[in-house]
């Protein structure tokens, strides 16, 4: 890198810092977090090709926030094994 190309960046990274206001902060990200949401029962299933999806009822939430799951997004499996098992039953 040339001196006149160091001094141009120094300047732009000076000239933009000078201009941050000390009020300026990051905001966190405040979507809902995913342990906020625990599988209520599964409603029904489908599968595509070699997958499965599974559409979830939510404890503590209507229906409307019901939502189709692929099953590896699920943390834990031991709901899919109990829904399965209630069908051949």
């Amino acid at each position: 890198m040339t001196n006149k190309q160091e001094s141009l960046i120094n300047n732009y990274c000076n000239t933009n810092l000078e201009n941050i206001d000390d009020n300026m902060y990051i905001e966190e990200d405040n979507d809902i977090d995913e342990d906020s949401f625990e599988v209520e029962k599964i409603l029904n299933h489908r599968k595509f090709k070699k997958r499965m999806k599974f559409i979830v009822k939510w404890r503590d939430y209507d229906d409307s926030y019901n939502e189709w799951i692929w099953q590896e997004n699920f943390n834990d499996t031991t709901i899919i094994d109990n829904y399965l098992k209630s069908l051949t039953n």
